[in-house]
């Protein structure tokens, strides 16, 4: 096996010349130091690509809330853009690792990439195996894994799938985010058209391990996902502030239960609401057949609720709340609940022709929900602008099925 150390790694990454450089310029516009002649000899005398200076510098730069604490690291390097672009958003990846139970004391990390996973692992105090088939990329990660000071990182460049085949190690868990990109870059997201192949290889993958969490892409309907895998035992729907960022699949070999699926939603400061069901085909769902009126509270499911489509269980949860129509997926009630996964807000009128010409350039929140047109649309037609505080919610129910439009207030 092909591990990797520091003497992998091009000589300026430790130097701290370019660590300087990047510190300097850090609010610097990088077109405008690409093309400073006094830049380019000073990056020349250094010993370092000035291009890739001007890269960290942008890269840091965006990656202020996706990566707080790799950024914030004055010596941490992104190998390329497309690593960043790649990687967990950091509260994602501490979710990840908050999965970990007390005696998962081995990981193997199929895929590394940057190896926000990898370091989120490791923070925990277990041992991480980290595979990477890139070279460039291996060697980026023994080096930031150096100077966050994580020791308890091993970086292999390695076909993870062919050295689960070659060797006998076995693994408490092993975390595998298939590759979603072809060689020509396009975007994919089944599990057949993504490296490696999950379903193809499962039987290798579970061999070598007591348990598998594989990250795939928010893309992919969750019914096929739980017919195309066996042995699933947990589902997640995890979102980051309200925008649904990737499907978490927990397989432990031999689960014969039906799967516990779970709607996730982190904030930027690793707050968690979580709703969870077990997988049953209880689809008892109970609609409000009238006109919706002044008072009454309006909920529209978070993304995560969205993506699971678990409506009977939420009803179950929470009795009082209605269905507005089949396929608008927004509830009401009388009453006011607290703890709902999403938005609430309060009916303050029915938005009627009268209610349009007097609202001509208010500032509000549009929200269509099987609508005839989209918010856009309606924005212009109305000739409302955005913004404000209210919203204006436009969907079908099942009283008004060519549409109505009700002025809310947030709870």
């Amino acid at each position: 096996m092909h591990k990797v150390d520091l003497t992998y790694c091009p000589d300026f990454f430790t130097d701290s010349k370019i660590h300087e450089f990047v510190k300097l310029h850090a609010h610097e516009d990088s077109s405008t130091l690409l093309l400073s002649s006094k830049y380019k000899e000073e990056a020349l005398n250094c010993g370092f690509p000035l291009d890739f200076a001007t890269l960290q510098i942008d890269l840091k730069r965006k990656g202020l809330h996706k990566l707080p604490a790799f950024t914030s690291n004055p010596f941490t390097i992104f190998p390329s853009a497309l690593a960043y672009e790649q990687a967990s958003n950091e509260h994602i990846s501490r979710f990840h690792a908050s999965l970990l139970l007390s005696d998962d004391r081995n990981i193997l990390d199929m895929t590394a990439g940057l190896g926000i996973d990898s370091m989120s692992f490791a923070t925990t105090g277990c041992i991480v195996t980290a595979c990477e088939l890139d070279k460039y990329k291996a060697a980026t990660l023994c080096y930031n894994a150096s100077v966050m000071k994580l020791s308890n990182i091993s970086v292999y460049n390695e076909d993870a799938i062919r050295m689960l085949t070659d060797c006998e190690q076995a693994y408490d868990l092993i975390f595998v985010d298939p590759a979603r990109r072809d060689n020509d870059n396009n975007r994919k997201f089944a599990f057949s058209d993504c490296q490696p192949d999950i379903r193809q290889n499962l039987n290798t993958i579970l061999s070598r391990t007591k348990r598998l969490l594989i990250k795939a892409s928010p893309m992919l309907d969750i019914t096929a996902v739980l017919t195309q895998l066996p042995f699933i035992s947990h589902l997640y729907v995890v979102c980051f502030k309200g925008e649904c960022k990737e499907i978490l699949i927990e397989i432990i070999p031999d689960t014969i239960n039906l799967p516990l699926l779970s709607a996730i939603d982190i904030n930027d400061t690793d707050e968690i609401t979580e709703f969870s069901l077990n997988k049953t085909n209880n689809n008892n769902i109970f609609y409000y057949n009238g006109k919706l009126k002044e008072g009454m509270f309006l909920y529209e499911p978070n993304a995560a609720i969205m993506k699971i489509g678990c409506w009977s269980a939420l009803q179950h949860k929470y009795p009082t709340l209605e269905k507005i129509a089949p396929n608008t997926h927004l509830f009401c009630s009388t009453q006011y609940i607290l703890d709902f996964p999403g938005r609430c807000v309060r009916i303050k009128k029915r938005f009627t022709k009268k209610e349009r010409r007097a609202m001509t350039n208010t500032p509000l929140n549009i929200v269509t929900r099987n609508y005839p047109v989209n918010a856009e649309k309606l924005k212009s037609q109305l000739q409302i602008k955005n913004g404000g505080k209210d919203f204006l919610y436009a969907f079908r129910s099942l009283s008004e099925l060519h549409g109505c439009i009700y002025l809310c207030e947030p709870t």
